[in-house]
C-alpha cells in the first residue's frame, strides 16, 4: 500500500480554478452530467485515485463550507475519511459549525446546508439525531484524558502575557497610507463613483473571509461572487475591507502586497515614498521597540534577548526597515497597469513588462 502526503495548495493546483468551472457551467447549463464529465477530465492525478483512507490534518482549513479548499477536499475519492483538528469551534452555534466536517465525511443529509439544518436542528439547537450521529463519527480527546492509567499529554499550565510592542515610524506611515486609501474610497462610494475595479480589493477580502452559505452545489455554480456582494451595502464592505487591511498592515507589510499591487495608484506610491524619506534619525526596529520603555513594562523581561538580536550581523533580525526598493517595483508595475502590450496588441497590462530604454 502506498501513502501520499500532499498540502492543501497541491490539491488546489490539481483542481480546475474558478474561471474554468464558470466557463464549463456556462457551456453546459443545467446538464449536470456533462458538466461533471468535463470537470473530471481537468482533474489532476490525486483526484484520479480511489484512496483507501483520506486524512485531513489541520482540518479547520475546510471550516468555511463554501471555500475552494473545502469543496476540493470533498471531491477526493476514498473509502474512509478522517478529519483531524486541534482548533476549537468558535461560533456561537458550535453544532452548526460541524457541517463542513460532516459533509467531508460524507454523512447522510449533508448535501446542502439547508438539508443539514432541517434534518438535525430545531431552530438553533441540535436534536437527538445530531447527538447520536456525532457520537458515532467523532472521537474527542482533552488534556485530561488518560490511557492505561497515564495522562496522554502532560502540558504545562498556560501563562498569558500581554506584550505591547510599539509600531515603528515606518509602519505608522504604511498604516496611514492604508487608512487614507479607504477614507478616499468611502468618499467616492458616497458620491457614487466606485467602479468594478475599485471593488476588486473588497472581493479579495471577501474571498479570504467566511463566505455566505449557499443552498446547493448547483446554486454555487450558477451564482457568482458578484451577486453575493451586490446584496450587501458597499459601505459595510468597505468598512470590513478597511479593518482587515489595517490589521494586516500592522502585522507585516507583506500581508498587504495584493492591495498595494492591485489597488494603489501612482500618486499614492509617490506620497508613501515621500513620507518614508522624510523620516529623520532612522533607527532600527529593535531600537524603536525599546523607545520610551519603562521599568515596569513587560518587554523589559526580554532585554537580554533583544540585546542578543542587536548584536547579530544579519540584517533581517529587527534591523532597518527599508521598503523603498519594493515600493519602486510596485510603482513601476502600477505605471504599466493600464498599458497595452506593444507586441501582441491585446494583453493589458503586458505580461512581464520590461523597460528597454529611457525616452526623454
Amino acid at each position: 500500500m502506498r501513502n501520499r502526503i500532499a498540502t492543501y495548495n497541491q490539491l488546489a493546483s490539481e483542481y480546475p480554478d474558478k474561471t474554468v468551472l464558470r466557463k464549463l457551467a456556462e457551456k453546459h447549463g443545467t446538464d449536470s452530467i456533462s458538466y461533471h464529465r468535463e470537470v473530471d477530465k481537468a482533474l489532476g492525478p490525486l483526484f484520479r485515485i480511489s484512496w483507501y483512507r483520506i486524512i485531513l490534518d489541520e482540518a479547520h482549513a475546510i471550516k468555511n463550507a463554501e471555500s475552494s479548499t473545502s469543496k476540493i477536499c470533498c471531491d477526493l475519492s476514498g473509502k474512509y475519511r478522517w478529519a483531524l483538528s486541534g482548533t476549537p469551534l468558535a461560533n456561537s452555534s458550535q453544532a452548526a459549525e460541524m457541517y463542513p466536517y460532516m459533509r467531508f465525511l460524507q454523512c447522510d443529509w449533508t448535501e446542502t446546508r439547508r438539508k443539514f439544518l432541517k434534518t438535525f436542528f430545531f431552530g438553533n439547537e441540535p436534536n437527538a439525531e445530531f447527538d447520536a450521529l456525532t457520537s458515532l463519527i467523532m472521537y474527542r480527546r482533552t488534556i485530561d484524558d488518560d490511557f492505561l492509567g497515564r495522562q496522554i499529554v502532560n502540558l504545562p499550565k498556560r501563562k498569558e502575557i500581554d506584550l505591547w510592542v510599539p509600531m515603528s515610524d515606518e509602519e505608522h506611515c504604511i498604516l496611514g497610507a492604508v487608512t487614507k486609501h479607504y477614507e478616499e474610497m468611502k468618499l467616492r462610494c458616497e458620491q457614487g463613483e466606485l467602479g468594478q475595479g475599485d471593488l476588486k480589493d473588497i472581493q479579495n477580502v471577501e474571498d479570504a473571509d467566511n463566505a455566505e452559505d449557499q443552498e446547493s452545489d448547483n446554486d454555487c455554480r450558477q451564482n457568482s461572487a458578484t451577486k453575493e456582494s451586490s446584496k450587501r451595502q458597499p459601505e459595510r464592505l468597505l468598512q470590513r475591507a478597511s479593518q482587515v487591511r489595517q490589521r494586516q498592515s500592522t502585522s507585516h507589510t507583506f500581508c498587504i502586497e495584493r492591495l498595494l499591487r492591485e489597488n494603489f495608484r501612482m500618486e499614492q506610491f509617490d506620497a508613501l515614498q515621500g513620507e518614508l524619506k522624510d523620516i529623520g534619525n532612522k533607527q532600527t526596529i529593535l531600537d524603536q521597540m525599546q523607545r520610551g520603555m519603562k521599568a515596569d513594562d513587560e518587554i523589559t523581561k526580554y532585554k537580554i534577548g533583544l540585546k542578543m538580536l542587536q548584536e547579530r550581523k544579519e540584517t533581517f533580525f529587527g534591523k532597518y526597515f527599508d521598503l523603498m526598493p519594493l515600493l519602486r517595483i510596485l510603482a513601476e508595475e502600477c505605471n504599466a497597469r493600464d498599458a497595452t502590450c506593444l507586441l501582441c496588441k491585446t494583453a493589458k497590462p503586458p505580461k512581464e513588462p520590461m523597460i528597454s530604454a529611457t525616452v526623454s
